[in-house]
């Protein structure tokens, strides 16, 4: 009788992967590898693994990648977007039990892949950012039976369409979410199932940095907006969409701002240059640069520094809280 193969390690690291290391607890870290999602016991050194959900069901379009994950605050939860031959799906996991709560598919947009999801504070509802061509925003409510087909409980398409990297949540206020992208930074608010521009997004950017490449955002208060750009600049907008100013601080010097973390005390803000940690002051700077750690020496290579920033910036954000 032949006898079926079982994955029992892996081996790399998909850093293309949006939002692609999180944290189960203190010992337990996720991650992406290949099509795999593994949970690995850094104490146990045992790898689990969430195998992708297109491959294994013979009904729905082979698997072309992950394309983006998130954990969801209360830890219960994974949601992991894959692009496909012609749309994309999001498959939401149980953690504790490893088996498939739902699977979110809908016509509501024309993309084959996500390129940003979040889940909001009080894991309830799940924000999703379609990429090209339409760049839609969706939410979706979490709250249903499992495997309930779902649909998105609401849905933006913005006219025009332009390239979007990420998209937020609110802190605290699961109406309020925040999209950054190639010249784009907008706050939105939930009214009555309608996704609504806040008024001091429109053309917010455009008044001050025409096409300006904006590769990521983090709240760092209930009211205030980061945004790092391709040209290392630090954007504090208010929560209202407007942009307040550009931070004294900021890296610069061409080297772009690939990941941003809020914590209680400031910021963290990582690229090539390594890892800077900006504290929040009471004069017109807002935040100041009082830490870097530099990882220039660990690796070499824009792809490598990417992945090294964003495990540096995962693994620093609990000793800044």
């Amino acid at each position: 009788m032949a006898s079926a193969l079982q994955l029992t390690w892996s081996f790399g690291y998909k850093g293309s992967v949006a939002d692609s290391l999180a944290f189960f607890d203190d010992n337990i870290v996720i991650y992406p590898v290949g099509n795999n999602v593994v949970i690995y016991d850094t104490v146990r050194k045992t790898q689990k693994f969430l195998n992708s959900a297109r491959d294994a069901d013979s009904q729905t379009e082979p698997s072309e990648g992950i394309t983006a994950m998130a954990v969801s605050p209360n830890t219960r939860f994974i949601a992991i977007a894959e692009r496909g031959p012609s749309s994309a799906t999001i498959c939401v996991y149980d953690l504790y039990t490893q088996r498939k709560k739902k699977v979110l598919t809908t016509t509501e947009t024309s993309s084959r892949e996500y390129v940003s999801i979040v889940f909001s504070a009080d894991s309830r509802q799940l924000l999703t950012q379609a990429g090209d061509p339409d760049w839609a925003l969706l939410i979706w409510n979490m709250e249903k039976s499992s495997m309930e087909k779902s649909a998105p409980m609401a849905v933006y398409k913005p006219a025009p369409p332009l390239p979007i990297s990420q998209c937020s949540f609110h802190p605290t206020d699961p109406n309020v979410f925040c999209v950054s992208g190639t010249g784009v930074v907008k706050v939105f608010r939930m009214v009555n199932n309608q996704i609504k521009l806040m008024p001091g997004s429109v053309n917010a950017l455009a008044s001050k940095r025409d096409n300006q490449n904006c590769l990521c955002h983090t709240w760092v208060a209930e009211e205030r907006v980061v945004v790092g750009t391709d040209g290392g600049e630090l954007l504090l907008y208010e929560s209202s969409g407007e942009m307040k100013t550009i931070l004294t601080h900021s890296p610069g010097g061409g080297r772009g701002v690939y990941s941003l973390y809020g914590t209680s005390r400031g910021f963290l803000a990582g690229g090539q240059w390594g890892v800077y940690f900006f504290e929040k002051t009471d004069d017109k700077e807002y935040y100041r640069n009082v830490a870097h750690f530099d990882i220039g020496a660990l690796a070499s290579g824009r792809e490598w520094s990417f992945a090294n920033a964003i495990i540096s910036l995962s693994s620093m954000r609990r000793q800044s809280k």
